[in-house]
């Protein structure tokens, strides 16, 4: 908590401005009941293809890991070990991630990647709100399929 007032006190800015998952007090944890280290169950949708996802998470200070199933029909689909890199600790951060997993191109299924860009909304809170561009890549190429399917979703943890 000193820290946190010696830091708003230098930089003229308001205490809460200063919140982190290390230095929330016993009084700010009644609207913002998590600290760093819990686990998320993941339900999400995808915005483009269409489709859907589902997971759990394990989600520390600066990094997430878990497992994912994400499809969106014909378009590519993943289940594997996900997890990504959270830089800051505050309300919002920006976030990499990646994972290793099955990859289903319509046809035939084959070892794979996802890469995934985004930001993840109320670290601070029970629920969590993940917005992301992500990619799946195939390791074996697949003949007359597109190499990398794209997508753009939106997931849910609480």
């Amino acid at each position: 908590m000193v820290p946190r007032l010696v830091h708003a006190v230098l930089n003229r800015e308001s205490f809460e401005k200063g919140a982190r998952m290390a230095t929330v007090t016993a009084q700010e944890s009644a609207p913002f009941r998590t600290r760093p280290g819990e686990g998320l169950f993941v339900i999400g949708i995808g915005l483009e293809p269409l489709g859907g996802s589902i997971g759990w998470s394990y989600e520390a200070r600066r990094f997430r890991l878990g497992v994912l199933a994400q499809g969106a029909g014909e378009n590519g689909s993943f289940l594997g070990i996900d997890g990504a890199w959270v830089p800051h600790d505050g309300n919002v951060s920006p976030y990499l991630g990646a994972g290793l997993g099955v990859v289903d191109g319509g046809d035939d299924a084959s070892l794979g990647t996802k890469l995934e860009v985004g930001v993840e909304f109320f670290r601070l809170h029970g629920v969590r709100l993940m917005a992301g561009v992500g990619a799946i890549v195939p390791f074996e190429s697949r003949p007359g399929g597109d190499r990398v399917s794209w997508r753009l979703s939106l997931r849910c943890g609480f």
